[in-house]
């Protein structure tokens, strides 16, 4: 199984796709459909996300969030490749 820094990559390696998948998890959820990654894999980095997920005044993407099932706003790509890229460092 690989460790949550190489999972967190292969999402930034996919980001362009919450286009079409509305968020981090829902994309997860799709790349272990496809067997991209395991759904072990999947609910390891949802909890990841969820233990880490941005402060709620953390940006006004945060905070328009507040109160949603989602932590920036569904479909943009720009605040989750910028969350991805800050833990995918923090994790090197």
């Amino acid at each position: 199984m690989r460790n949550n820094k190489e999972i967190l990559e292969i999402l930034l390696d996919n980001v362009e796709r919450i286009r079409a998948v509305k968020g981090l998890c829902y994309l997860a959820s799709h790349l272990a459909s496809e067997k991209t990654i395991t759904w072990h894999e999947r609910n390891k980095i949802l909890a990841y996300i969820e233990d880490n997920r941005p402060f709620m005044f953390s940006s006004m993407a945060a905070l328009s969030s507040a109160g949603s099932d989602f932590y920036w706003p569904k479909y943009e790509v720009e605040p989750r490749a910028k969350w991805l890229k800050k833990h995918i460092r923090k994790l090197s």
